[in-house]
Protein backbone atom coordinates (compact mmCIF):
# COMPACT_ATOMS: atom_id res chain seq x y z
CA UNK A 1 0.00 0.00 0.00
CA UNK A 2 1.66 3.28 -1.04
CA UNK A 3 2.01 5.37 2.09
CA UNK A 4 1.61 9.08 1.44
CA UNK A 5 2.67 11.92 4.21
CA UNK A 6 1.63 15.58 3.38
CA UNK A 7 2.86 18.44 5.07
CA UNK A 8 0.40 20.96 6.08
CA UNK A 9 -3.29 21.01 6.32
CA UNK A 10 -4.10 23.82 4.61
CA UNK A 11 -6.64 23.60 1.72
CA UNK A 12 -3.56 22.57 -0.67
CA UNK A 13 -3.11 19.62 1.70
CA UNK A 14 -6.67 18.37 2.18
CA UNK A 15 -7.38 18.46 -1.20
CA UNK A 16 -4.60 16.68 -1.97
CA UNK A 17 -5.57 14.13 0.44
CA UNK A 18 -9.26 13.98 -0.43
CA UNK A 19 -7.82 13.17 -3.74
CA UNK A 20 -5.68 10.22 -3.05
CA UNK A 21 -8.33 8.86 -1.33
CA UNK A 22 -11.01 8.39 -4.29
CA UNK A 23 -8.53 5.70 -4.88
CA UNK A 24 -8.39 2.23 -2.49
CA UNK A 25 -4.88 1.34 -1.22
CA UNK A 26 -3.37 4.54 -0.54
CA UNK A 27 -2.49 5.19 3.25
CA UNK A 28 -2.49 9.18 3.86
CA UNK A 29 -1.19 10.90 6.62
CA UNK A 30 -1.33 14.88 7.18
CA UNK A 31 0.97 16.62 9.56
CA UNK A 32 -0.30 19.93 10.66
CA UNK A 33 2.23 21.79 12.72
CA UNK A 34 -0.33 23.71 14.60
CA UNK A 35 -1.46 22.81 17.60
CA UNK A 36 -5.45 23.97 17.80
CA UNK A 37 -6.18 23.72 14.33
CA UNK A 38 -6.26 22.98 10.86
CA UNK A 39 -7.30 25.18 7.60
CA UNK A 40 -3.78 26.45 7.13
CA UNK A 41 -4.43 30.31 6.04
CA UNK A 42 -8.10 29.72 5.99
CA UNK A 43 -8.93 31.04 9.73
CA UNK A 44 -12.38 31.39 10.32
CA UNK A 45 -13.04 33.02 13.45
CA UNK A 46 -16.83 32.73 15.06
CA UNK A 47 -17.90 35.97 17.21
CA UNK A 48 -19.44 35.88 20.57
CA UNK A 49 -22.77 36.80 19.18
CA UNK A 50 -22.52 34.34 16.35
CA UNK A 51 -22.08 34.08 12.69
CA UNK A 52 -18.55 33.98 11.30
CA UNK A 53 -15.70 36.36 10.09
CA UNK A 54 -12.47 35.01 8.05
CA UNK A 55 -9.79 35.96 9.22
CA UNK A 56 -7.86 34.40 6.65
CA UNK A 57 -8.96 33.54 2.96
CA UNK A 58 -12.05 35.27 2.82
CA UNK A 59 -13.02 35.88 -1.02
CA UNK A 60 -14.62 33.45 -3.53
CA UNK A 61 -12.98 34.66 -6.71
CA UNK A 62 -15.05 33.84 -9.43
CA UNK A 63 -18.48 32.45 -8.32
CA UNK A 64 -18.93 30.55 -11.64
CA UNK A 65 -19.22 26.27 -12.34
CA UNK A 66 -15.39 26.40 -13.35
CA UNK A 67 -14.36 27.35 -9.78
CA UNK A 68 -13.84 24.02 -7.89
CA UNK A 69 -14.57 26.17 -4.72
CA UNK A 70 -17.59 27.34 -5.98
CA UNK A 71 -18.35 23.45 -6.67
CA UNK A 72 -17.50 22.86 -3.15
CA UNK A 73 -19.69 26.27 -1.78
CA UNK A 74 -22.89 24.05 -3.63
CA UNK A 75 -22.13 20.81 -2.43
CA UNK A 76 -21.68 21.70 0.69
CA UNK A 77 -25.27 24.27 1.00
CA UNK A 78 -23.40 27.24 1.70
CA UNK A 79 -24.29 30.97 0.98
CA UNK A 80 -22.15 33.27 -1.06
CA UNK A 81 -22.53 36.96 -0.21
CA UNK A 82 -21.51 40.10 -2.65
CA UNK A 83 -19.55 42.78 -0.61
CA UNK A 84 -20.45 45.43 -3.52
CA UNK A 85 -17.04 46.75 -3.03
CA UNK A 86 -17.34 48.62 -6.52
CA UNK A 87 -19.82 50.78 -5.40
CA UNK A 88 -18.50 51.97 -2.04
CA UNK A 89 -18.43 55.38 -0.99
CA UNK A 90 -15.02 56.89 0.44
CA UNK A 91 -14.65 59.08 3.31
CA UNK A 92 -11.70 61.31 3.89
CA UNK A 93 -10.91 61.28 7.52
CA UNK A 94 -7.74 63.99 7.57
CA UNK A 95 -10.06 66.73 9.28
CA UNK A 96 -10.19 67.71 12.89
CA UNK A 97 -12.85 65.32 15.16
CA UNK A 98 -16.35 67.58 14.57
CA UNK A 99 -15.99 68.91 11.25
CA UNK A 100 -17.87 67.73 7.77
CA UNK A 101 -16.79 64.58 6.71
CA UNK A 102 -15.71 64.87 2.84
CA UNK A 103 -16.38 61.79 0.79
CA UNK A 104 -16.22 60.35 -2.70
CA UNK A 105 -19.15 59.34 -4.28
CA UNK A 106 -20.36 55.77 -4.82
CA UNK A 107 -17.85 53.95 -7.78
CA UNK A 108 -15.64 56.32 -8.15
CA UNK A 109 -12.30 54.99 -6.73
CA UNK A 110 -13.42 51.74 -8.43
CA UNK A 111 -13.37 53.97 -11.63
CA UNK A 112 -10.04 55.49 -10.67
CA UNK A 113 -8.80 52.19 -10.08
CA UNK A 114 -9.72 50.83 -13.74
CA UNK A 115 -8.46 53.80 -15.27
CA UNK A 116 -4.87 53.66 -14.22
CA UNK A 117 -4.77 49.49 -14.25
CA UNK A 118 -5.91 50.66 -18.07
CA UNK A 119 -2.79 52.23 -18.62
CA UNK A 120 -0.40 50.34 -17.40
CA UNK A 121 1.31 47.95 -19.22
CA UNK A 122 -0.63 45.01 -20.17
CA UNK A 123 2.21 42.29 -19.23
CA UNK A 124 3.12 41.57 -22.99
CA UNK A 125 6.89 43.44 -22.22
CA UNK A 126 8.74 40.18 -21.49
CA UNK A 127 11.60 42.01 -23.40
CA UNK A 128 11.73 45.25 -21.54
CA UNK A 129 13.45 45.86 -17.95
CA UNK A 130 10.83 44.99 -15.40
CA UNK A 131 9.62 48.16 -12.66
CA UNK A 132 7.84 48.09 -9.85
CA UNK A 133 4.42 49.26 -9.52
CA UNK A 134 4.82 52.37 -8.28
CA UNK A 135 7.21 53.58 -10.60
CA UNK A 136 5.06 52.49 -13.44
CA UNK A 137 2.28 54.16 -11.73
CA UNK A 138 3.98 57.51 -11.27
CA UNK A 139 5.24 57.53 -15.35
CA UNK A 140 1.48 57.87 -16.13
CA UNK A 141 1.91 61.27 -14.93
CA UNK A 142 -0.45 63.42 -12.93
CA UNK A 143 1.20 62.48 -9.56
CA UNK A 144 -2.01 60.75 -8.94
CA UNK A 145 -0.67 58.98 -6.05
CA UNK A 146 -0.34 61.83 -4.00
CA UNK A 147 -4.47 62.08 -4.35
CA UNK A 148 -5.62 60.40 -0.89
CA UNK A 149 -8.96 58.80 -2.48
CA UNK A 150 -6.79 57.64 -6.07
CA UNK A 151 -4.17 55.84 -3.43
CA UNK A 152 -6.58 54.97 -1.43
CA UNK A 153 -8.02 52.67 -4.54
CA UNK A 154 -4.94 51.44 -5.11
CA UNK A 155 -4.37 50.16 -1.55
CA UNK A 156 -7.39 48.02 -2.18
CA UNK A 157 -7.77 47.10 -5.49
CA UNK A 158 -3.74 46.81 -5.93
CA UNK A 159 -1.62 46.37 -2.61
CA UNK A 160 -4.46 44.22 -0.71
CA UNK A 161 -5.21 42.04 -3.71
CA UNK A 162 -1.10 40.98 -3.75
CA UNK A 163 -0.40 41.66 -0.13
CA UNK A 164 2.27 43.71 -0.68
CA UNK A 165 3.43 47.73 -1.22
CA UNK A 166 2.77 49.21 -5.00
CA UNK A 167 7.05 49.11 -4.64
CA UNK A 168 7.39 45.06 -4.93
CA UNK A 169 4.91 44.22 -7.38
CA UNK A 170 5.71 43.35 -10.89
CA UNK A 171 4.78 45.59 -13.33
CA UNK A 172 5.16 42.54 -16.03
CA UNK A 173 3.74 40.09 -14.19
CA UNK A 174 0.60 42.05 -12.13
CA UNK A 175 -1.43 41.75 -15.50
CA UNK A 176 -1.21 37.72 -15.98
CA UNK A 177 -3.96 36.42 -14.12
CA UNK A 178 -6.44 33.91 -14.93
CA UNK A 179 -9.82 34.28 -12.89
CA UNK A 180 -12.92 32.66 -13.24
CA UNK A 181 -15.67 33.68 -14.39
CA UNK A 182 -18.55 35.55 -12.05
CA UNK A 183 -18.25 37.99 -9.32
CA UNK A 184 -15.96 37.83 -6.26
CA UNK A 185 -18.48 37.04 -2.88
CA UNK A 186 -18.19 35.94 0.81
CA UNK A 187 -18.87 32.43 2.34
CA UNK A 188 -21.72 33.65 5.43
CA UNK A 189 -20.55 30.63 6.90
CA UNK A 190 -16.95 31.12 6.31
CA UNK A 191 -14.47 29.43 4.75
CA UNK A 192 -13.78 27.04 7.29
CA UNK A 193 -17.06 25.37 6.74
CA UNK A 194 -16.12 24.25 3.57
CA UNK A 195 -12.30 22.87 5.52
CA UNK A 196 -14.65 21.42 7.69
CA UNK A 197 -16.86 19.70 5.53
CA UNK A 198 -14.08 18.35 2.91
CA UNK A 199 -11.85 17.02 6.44
CA UNK A 200 -14.97 15.50 8.03
CA UNK A 201 -17.00 13.65 4.60
CA UNK A 202 -13.49 11.97 3.87
CA UNK A 203 -12.36 11.37 7.55
CA UNK A 204 -9.17 12.82 6.75
CA UNK A 205 -6.36 11.25 8.97
CA UNK A 206 -4.82 14.88 10.36
CA UNK A 207 -1.98 14.66 13.01
CA UNK A 208 -1.97 18.24 14.68
CA UNK A 209 0.51 19.86 16.57
CA UNK A 210 3.39 17.50 13.86
CA UNK A 211 5.67 20.43 13.24
CA UNK A 212 8.01 18.85 10.45
CA UNK A 213 11.40 20.05 10.93
CA UNK A 214 13.33 17.32 7.85
CA UNK A 215 12.22 15.85 4.98
CA UNK A 216 15.14 12.92 3.63
CA UNK A 217 14.04 11.42 0.62
CA UNK A 218 17.70 9.85 -0.71
CA UNK A 219 16.85 6.27 0.10
CA UNK A 220 13.71 4.30 -0.96
CA UNK A 221 11.99 4.99 1.54
CA UNK A 222 11.10 9.14 2.74
CA UNK A 223 11.75 9.98 6.38
CA UNK A 224 10.10 12.53 7.91
CA UNK A 225 10.97 14.04 11.25
CA UNK A 226 9.12 16.11 13.46
CA UNK A 227 9.81 18.57 16.02
CA UNK A 228 9.88 16.14 19.05
CA UNK A 229 11.84 13.74 17.49
CA UNK A 230 9.34 11.50 15.79
CA UNK A 231 10.15 9.82 12.38
CA UNK A 232 7.95 8.41 10.03
CA UNK A 233 8.57 6.53 6.88
CA UNK A 234 6.61 6.84 3.38
CA UNK A 235 6.78 6.42 -0.55
CA UNK A 236 5.76 9.66 -1.38
CA UNK A 237 5.58 13.14 0.77
CA UNK A 238 3.85 16.68 -1.15
CA UNK A 239 4.99 19.67 0.71
CA UNK A 240 2.11 21.97 1.01
CA UNK A 241 3.55 24.73 3.52
CA UNK A 242 3.13 28.24 2.73
CA UNK A 243 5.71 29.91 0.59
CA UNK A 244 7.05 31.85 3.60
CA UNK A 245 7.91 28.36 5.48
CA UNK A 246 10.34 27.26 2.35
CA UNK A 247 11.34 30.41 2.34
CA UNK A 248 12.62 30.52 6.11
CA UNK A 249 14.36 26.72 5.33
CA UNK A 250 12.26 25.55 9.12
CA UNK A 251 12.32 22.44 6.79
CA UNK A 252 15.86 20.99 6.05
CA UNK A 253 15.21 18.93 3.19
CA UNK A 254 18.00 16.07 2.62
CA UNK A 255 19.26 16.07 -0.40
CA UNK A 256 19.28 19.75 -0.43
CA UNK A 257 16.62 21.63 -3.10
CA UNK A 258 18.40 22.10 -5.92
CA UNK A 259 19.26 25.34 -6.58
CA UNK A 260 16.75 26.10 -8.85
CA UNK A 261 13.93 25.32 -7.11
CA UNK A 262 15.73 27.76 -4.23
CA UNK A 263 16.12 30.47 -6.67
CA UNK A 264 12.33 30.34 -7.62
CA UNK A 265 11.39 30.34 -4.12
CA UNK A 266 13.37 33.82 -3.40
CA UNK A 267 12.12 35.44 -6.51
CA UNK A 268 8.67 34.88 -6.02
CA UNK A 269 7.62 37.36 -3.42
CA UNK A 270 5.40 36.56 -0.20
CA UNK A 271 3.39 39.48 1.28
CA UNK A 272 1.57 40.01 4.74
CA UNK A 273 -2.72 41.47 4.48
CA UNK A 274 -4.20 41.58 7.97
CA UNK A 275 -7.67 41.45 8.49
CA UNK A 276 -9.22 42.66 11.66
CA UNK A 277 -13.31 42.22 13.50
CA UNK A 278 -14.86 44.26 15.71
CA UNK A 279 -18.42 43.57 17.00
CA UNK A 280 -20.11 46.12 19.01
CA UNK A 281 -23.16 45.52 20.79
CA UNK A 282 -24.82 48.02 18.87
CA UNK A 283 -24.47 49.24 15.13
CA UNK A 284 -23.37 53.11 14.84
CA UNK A 285 -23.12 52.55 10.90
CA UNK A 286 -26.10 52.18 8.25
CA UNK A 287 -26.47 48.60 8.45
CA UNK A 288 -28.26 48.39 4.88
CA UNK A 289 -24.83 49.52 3.18
CA UNK A 290 -22.67 46.81 1.84
CA UNK A 291 -19.07 48.29 2.44
CA UNK A 292 -17.85 51.63 3.09
CA UNK A 293 -13.85 52.94 2.42
CA UNK A 294 -11.68 55.34 4.10
CA UNK A 295 -9.39 58.07 2.27
CA UNK A 296 -5.66 57.28 2.79
CA UNK A 297 -4.01 58.82 5.55
CA UNK A 298 -0.83 59.71 4.02
CA UNK A 299 1.07 57.42 1.27
CA UNK A 300 3.03 55.19 3.80
CA UNK A 301 -0.37 54.78 5.96
CA UNK A 302 -2.65 54.15 2.49
CA UNK A 303 -3.10 50.58 3.72
CA UNK A 304 -3.81 51.47 6.98
CA UNK A 305 -7.76 50.07 7.44
CA UNK A 306 -8.91 51.69 3.33
CA UNK A 307 -12.61 49.61 3.68
CA UNK A 308 -14.94 48.17 6.16
CA UNK A 309 -17.07 45.41 5.11
CA UNK A 310 -20.15 45.71 6.83
CA UNK A 311 -20.62 41.85 8.11
CA UNK A 312 -23.74 42.99 10.32
CA UNK A 313 -25.56 42.26 6.99
CA UNK A 314 -24.68 38.65 6.75
CA UNK A 315 -24.51 37.93 10.35
CA UNK A 316 -27.35 39.48 11.89
CA UNK A 317 -24.78 40.91 14.07
CA UNK A 318 -23.32 44.58 14.61
CA UNK A 319 -19.53 43.23 12.86
CA UNK A 320 -17.09 45.25 10.85
CA UNK A 321 -14.25 43.70 9.19
CA UNK A 322 -11.66 45.68 7.96
CA UNK A 323 -7.99 45.31 6.58
CA UNK A 324 -4.29 46.34 6.50
CA UNK A 325 -2.33 46.09 3.72
CA UNK A 326 0.97 47.52 2.49
CA UNK A 327 3.88 48.87 4.06
CA UNK A 328 1.17 49.58 6.90
CA UNK A 329 0.48 46.26 7.46
CA UNK A 330 4.02 45.37 8.09
CA UNK A 331 4.17 48.06 10.73
CA UNK A 332 1.17 47.24 12.82
CA UNK A 333 2.45 43.24 12.90
CA UNK A 334 4.53 44.52 16.18
CA UNK A 335 1.77 46.64 17.55
CA UNK A 336 -0.38 44.90 20.31
CA UNK A 337 -4.10 44.54 19.83
CA UNK A 338 -4.38 47.32 21.95
CA UNK A 339 -3.09 49.83 19.54
CA UNK A 340 -4.79 48.38 16.38
CA UNK A 341 -8.38 48.59 18.26
CA UNK A 342 -7.66 51.97 19.16
CA UNK A 343 -6.30 52.79 15.50
CA UNK A 344 -9.62 51.62 14.57
CA UNK A 345 -11.98 53.42 16.65
CA UNK A 346 -10.39 56.24 15.84
CA UNK A 347 -10.72 56.13 12.01
CA UNK A 348 -14.40 55.34 12.63
CA UNK A 349 -15.14 57.98 14.92
CA UNK A 350 -13.77 60.62 12.41
CA UNK A 351 -16.20 59.30 9.98
CA UNK A 352 -19.38 58.98 12.21
CA UNK A 353 -18.37 61.28 15.43
CA UNK A 354 -16.99 60.23 18.48
CA UNK A 355 -19.95 60.21 20.51
CA UNK A 356 -21.91 57.42 18.51
CA UNK A 357 -18.83 55.54 18.23
CA UNK A 358 -17.57 55.62 21.33
CA UNK A 359 -21.10 54.67 23.33
CA UNK A 360 -21.30 51.43 21.08
CA UNK A 361 -19.52 48.82 23.24
CA UNK A 362 -16.56 46.60 21.71
CA UNK A 363 -17.52 43.23 22.45
CA UNK A 364 -15.24 41.35 20.76
CA UNK A 365 -12.27 42.13 18.73
CA UNK A 366 -9.76 39.46 16.67
CA UNK A 367 -6.73 40.46 14.24
CA UNK A 368 -4.73 38.29 12.23
CA UNK A 369 -0.78 38.88 12.05
CA UNK A 370 0.08 36.24 9.22
CA UNK A 371 3.46 37.82 9.15
CA UNK A 372 4.64 36.94 12.75
CA UNK A 373 2.79 33.36 12.13
CA UNK A 374 5.75 30.55 12.47
CA UNK A 375 3.53 28.45 10.29
CA UNK A 376 3.26 30.51 7.44
CA UNK A 377 5.47 33.68 7.74
CA UNK A 378 2.96 35.72 5.67
CA UNK A 379 -0.55 35.72 4.15
CA UNK A 380 0.26 34.96 0.34
CA UNK A 381 2.50 35.23 -2.87
CA UNK A 382 2.49 37.85 -5.19
CA UNK A 383 4.95 38.48 -8.39
CA UNK A 384 7.83 40.69 -7.58
CA UNK A 385 9.67 42.44 -9.68
CA UNK A 386 12.02 40.28 -11.45
CA UNK A 387 10.12 36.95 -11.29
CA UNK A 388 8.96 35.38 -14.00
CA UNK A 389 6.26 32.38 -14.56
CA UNK A 390 8.88 29.80 -15.16
CA UNK A 391 9.79 30.21 -10.63
CA UNK A 392 5.95 29.43 -10.53
CA UNK A 393 6.40 25.97 -12.53
CA UNK A 394 9.40 25.58 -11.08
CA UNK A 395 8.09 25.46 -6.95
CA UNK A 396 5.38 23.04 -8.37
CA UNK A 397 7.97 20.49 -10.00
CA UNK A 398 8.27 17.52 -8.10
CA UNK A 399 11.86 15.54 -7.11
CA UNK A 400 12.25 12.51 -8.55
CA UNK A 401 9.12 11.29 -8.27
CA UNK A 402 9.27 11.48 -4.40
CA UNK A 403 8.55 15.05 -3.19
CA UNK A 404 5.79 16.91 -4.56
CA UNK A 405 4.70 20.69 -3.89
CA UNK A 406 1.70 22.22 -3.73
CA UNK A 407 -0.11 25.59 -2.53
CA UNK A 408 -1.45 28.85 -4.44
CA UNK A 409 2.45 29.80 -4.83
CA UNK A 410 2.86 26.56 -7.08
CA UNK A 411 -0.41 27.58 -9.68
CA UNK A 412 0.61 30.38 -11.91
CA UNK A 413 -2.27 32.84 -12.65
CA UNK A 414 -4.11 31.94 -9.76
CA UNK A 415 -1.86 32.56 -7.31
CA UNK A 416 -3.12 34.41 -3.86
CA UNK A 417 -6.81 32.11 -4.22
CA UNK A 418 -8.09 28.95 -2.42
CA UNK A 419 -8.73 27.91 -5.42
CA UNK A 420 -5.47 28.03 -6.62
CA UNK A 421 -4.15 26.14 -3.48
CA UNK A 422 -7.02 23.59 -4.07
CA UNK A 423 -6.19 22.55 -7.89
CA UNK A 424 -2.65 22.56 -6.88
CA UNK A 425 -3.17 20.23 -4.08
CA UNK A 426 -4.86 17.59 -6.70
CA UNK A 427 -2.28 17.83 -9.19
CA UNK A 428 0.07 17.17 -6.72
CA UNK A 429 -1.84 13.82 -6.14
CA UNK A 430 -2.56 13.29 -9.85
CA UNK A 431 0.96 13.66 -10.12
CA UNK A 432 1.38 10.77 -7.92
CA UNK A 433 -1.27 8.33 -8.90
CA UNK A 434 0.00 8.87 -12.85
CA UNK A 435 3.50 7.78 -11.34
CA UNK A 436 1.74 4.65 -10.23
CA UNK A 437 -0.32 4.48 -13.41
CA UNK A 438 -3.89 5.86 -12.38
CA UNK A 439 -5.15 8.78 -12.86
CA UNK A 440 -7.37 11.49 -11.18
CA UNK A 441 -8.53 14.04 -14.13
CA UNK A 442 -11.18 16.28 -12.65
CA UNK A 443 -10.33 18.73 -9.69
CA UNK A 444 -13.81 19.16 -8.80
CA UNK A 445 -14.81 15.84 -8.86
CA UNK A 446 -14.08 14.28 -5.11
CA UNK A 447 -16.93 16.66 -3.83
CA UNK A 448 -19.78 14.86 -5.98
Amino acid sequence: MPRVIVIGAGVAGIAAAVCLQQHDGYQVTVLEGRPDRYGGRVWTHRPSLGGASDLGASWVHGSSPGNPVYQLVKHFGLTLVAMGEELIQVFKTDTDIGEDVTFLPKGEAYQRYKEISSRLPDGNNSGKLDVNLRESINQLGGDLIADPFTRMALAFWIESDFAAPLEKVSTQMAPIYDNFDGIDEVLKEGYGAIVDGLVEKHNIDIKLDNLVTSVNYGNDDIIVTTKDGSIRKCDYVIITVPLGVLKSKTIEFEPDLPKWKYNSISKIGFGVMNKLMIEFDEAFWDVDIKSFGVAAQSDELAGLFPIFFNFARIVGKPVLLTITTGTAAEQMESLSDEFHLRSVLETLSKIFGVDRVYKAKVVDFKTSRWRSDPFSFGAFSYPAVGCKPIDYTNLQRHLDNKVYFAGEHCCFAKYGTVHGAFISGTIAANEITKHRGQCIEAHNSMVL
